[in-house]
């Protein structure tokens, strides 16, 4: 697993606004991969 300070910032506020997304579906589980 890659360190957190490697990963570009649009890719992080890409994946957070994808799981955002998620949160609003409830008939899905949002799983945190950390």
């Amino acid at each position: 697993m890659s360190a957190l300070a490697d990963v570009p910032t649009e890719e992080l506020l890409r994946e957070l606004s994808h799981r955002l997304e998620c949160t609003k579906k409830p008939e899905k589980r949002l799983i945190l991969i950390v």
